[in-house]
C-alpha cells in the first residue's frame, strides 16, 4: 500500500483513511479526489489533492493515477427525506454518484484488480444497502445495486484466478463526518479507518463495522419479517425526531438564507420560500453546499396572495410533520402616512402579517409536539419611526401575533417567540448613504449593523431552549431611539 488513491476523501471517512495511510512509514504518496479542496489544516507533503466532480463524462482524468495500488471510494450522499418529498433530479444525481461513478471508476482500474500483483480495493456502501429504509428509499437502492455489483464482480475474480477483491464497507451511521450535516472529526473516525485497512490488507469482500454487537440481530430480525422491519424502522425514525423538518418564508435571502443555513447545519430540513425573485432563489441553491443541497427544497410562494400559501401548503409533503416554523418574509415601505395608498398598506399587512396567519393556520393540523413557530419581527415594531409607519405597525402585529399564538399551542410543548432585530447588513441596507449608516451608529453601542448570521443564532436559541415561549427577544447592538 505504497500509492493509494481516495475518491471522496476531502473530509469524513475518506480524509480519516487518508490520514492513516499517510501515518505508515511504507505510504509514498496519497492522491484524493473530492468535489471540494482539502482544507488547508489536513494539507501535509504526501498528500495531492484533485478536484473532480464525479457525474464528469469524461472519465479519463483518472488516466493519470496508472501509479497507484491502492483504491478507496467513499464518495456519496444521502437525505433523509419521504420518497413522495424528493426531487426527479436527486434521484438521478443519487445514482450517478453513489453507483454510476463508483462503478465506473472500478471498470477504469479494473486491469489492475485483474492482475496477479496485489491491488487493494474497496468501497464505501451501507447497511442501508441491505435492508428496507424508510426515509433512505433512493439512498438505500444506490447502496443496494452497489452491494450486487461487488458480489458479482468478485465472483468473476475469483474465477479469473487472482486473489483481489472489492471490499464492502457497509457501516450504518458514522460519528464525525459531515455525511448528517455533521463535522469531520477524525477523532471518532481513525479507529474505523484502522480497521477499513485492516479489511482491504487481507483482501476480504465485506466488513460491516459493529456487526455482531448491532447488524447481525437487526439483519436477522429484517429476513424473518421485512415488513414488521420496515415498518418499525419508518415509526423509530418519527419518534426518535431524526426526521425534522423546517420551513422558512422568504428563505433565499438576507436574514432568511442565514437562518436556512443554520437549520440545514443543523440537521432539518428545509423548505425555502421566495416570493418573486427567482434569480437570488436559483443562486442560492446554487451556492448552497453540496452535502447541505440535498436536505434543501426552495419553492416559489408569494406571501401577500392567501391563494398562494395555500397552494403552498397543498404542495408540500407533510406526512411526517413540520418541526419548526421560520416567518420571515417582509416587505417595508418607507412613505409618510398621508402619501401612502390603500393598497400599499394593504400589501406591507398582507405580506408582513397575513401570510404568517395563514400559513400557520392551514398548517397546525400538521406541526409536531415539541415545534418551534418563529417570527422575525423588527426593532420598529417597538420603537417608532415615522417614515416607516406600515411596516412599523405590521411588525408591532407580528409581536402580538407571537405572544397570543402561545395560548394556540398550549400544553403541546410547541413555543412560539419572535425575534426583533435592530439595523441588519442586507439587501436592505446596501444602498443606505453613508451619512444615514453613520448616524445609527451613533445610536448603536456596539458602532455597526448585525450581520445576518448572529440573528440566525437568535433563532438557534429559540429553537433550543424550550422554556423561551412567547417572547420578543430584541438583537439591537444596543440602539437607543434619539
Amino acid at each position: 500500500m505504497k500509492k493509494a488513491l481516495i475518491i471522496g476523501g476531502a473530509n469524513g471517512i475518506g480524509l480519516a483513511i487518508a490520514k492513516e495511510f499517510t501515518s505508515r512509514n511504507d505510504c509514498e504518496k496519497v492522491y484524493i479526489v473530492d468535489k471540494v479542496s482539502l482544507a488547508e489544516e489536513y494539507k501535509e507533503k504526501k498528500i495531492e489533492n484533485f478536484v473532480f466532480d464525479l457525474t464528469t463524462p469524461d472519465y479519463s482524468f483518472f488516466d493519470r493515477f496508472n501509479d497507484i495500488d491502492t483504491l478507496m471510494i467513499t464518495a456519496g450522499f444521502g437525505k433523509l427525506a419521504l420518497f413522495g418529498d424528493v426531487e426527479e433530479q436527486y434521484i438521478i444525481n443519487s445514482f450517478n454518484v453513489n453507483t454510476v461513478a463508483a462503478i465506473r471508476v472500478i471498470k477504469h482500474f479494473y486491469d489492475k484488480l485483474q492482475s496477479a500483483d496485489s491491488f487493494y480495493c474497496g468501497i464505501m456502501v451501507s447497511i442501508a444497502g441491505f435492508m428496507s429504509s424508510p426515509f433512505f428509499a433512493v439512498y438505500g437502492a444506490t447502496k443496494a445495486a452497489l452491494k450486487i455489483f461487488i458480489e458479482s464482480v468478485n465472483v468473476e475474480l475469483e474465477k479469473h484466478g487472482t486473489c483481489n477483491r472489492i471490499l464492502n464497507v457497509s457501516p450504518g451511521s458514522i460519528k464525525g463526518t459531515s455525511f448528517n450535516n455533521g463535522q469531520t472529526e477524525l477523532s471518532q473516525t481513525s479507529a474505523l479507518a484502522n480497521e477499513i485497512i485492516t479489511h482491504l490488507e487481507k483482501h476480504n469482500d465485506l466488513f460491516i463495522p459493529q456487526y455482531e454487537e448491532i447488524f447481525k440481530g437487526v439483519l436477522e430480525r429484517y429476513h424473518a419479517d421485512f415488513r414488521k422491519y420496515g415498518s418499525h424502522s419508518y415509526d423509530y425514525k418519527i419518534e426518535s425526531g431524526r426526521v425534522k423538518n423546517a420551513i422558512v418564508t422568504g428563505g433565499t435571502k438576507g436574514i432568511g438564507k442565514a437562518v436556512v443555513r443554520m437549520l440545514l447545519e443543523e440537521g432539518y430540513n428545509v423548505t425555502a420560500t421566495y416570493s418573486s425573485d427567482k434569480v437570488s432563489a436559483d443562486n442560492f441553491s446554487e451556492s448552497t453546499p453540496p452535502e447541505l443541497l440535498n436536505k434543501l427544497t426552495v419553492m416559489q410562494a408569494d406571501s401577500s396572495e392567501e391563494s398562494a400559501i395555500n397552494k403552498f401548503v397543498k404542495d408540500i409533503d407533510i406526512s411526517s410533520g413540520i418541526d419548526c416554523i421560520v416567518c420571515n418574509a417582509g416587505t417595508t415601505l418607507r412613505k409618510p402616512l398621508q402619501e401612502t395608498t390603500s393598497e400599499e398598506w394593504k400589501h406591507v399587512m398582507n405580506v408582513n402579517v397575513n401570510g404568517s396567519v395563514y400559513l400557520i393556520r392551514d398548517l397546525m393540523p400538521h406541526i409536531n409536539k415539541d415545534a418551534r413557530i418563529i417570527f422575525i419581527g423588527s426593532q420598529m415594531g417597538i420603537q417608532p419611526h415615522g417614515t416607516s409607519l406600515a411596516y412599523g405597525v405590521s411588525k408591532s402585529a407580528v409581536h402580538a401575533l407571537a405572544r397570543n399564538l402561545v395560548k394556540c399551542f398550549e400544553g403541546t410543548g410547541t413555543t412560539v417567540n419572535a425575534i426583533a432585530p435592530g439595523f441588519v447588513e442586507t439587501e436592505w441596507q446596501k444602498n443606505k448613504p453613508q451619512e444615514i449608516r453613520n448616524n445609527i451608529y451613533r445610536k448603536t453601542a456596539v458602532k455597526r449593523f448585525a450581520t445576518v448570521e448572529e440573528i440566525a443564532d437568535a433563532v438557534r436559541f429559540c429553537i433550543n431552549n424550550a422554556f423561551v415561549n412567547g417572547s420578543v427577544i430584541e438583537v439591537n447592538g444596543g440602539y437607543n431611539f434619539k
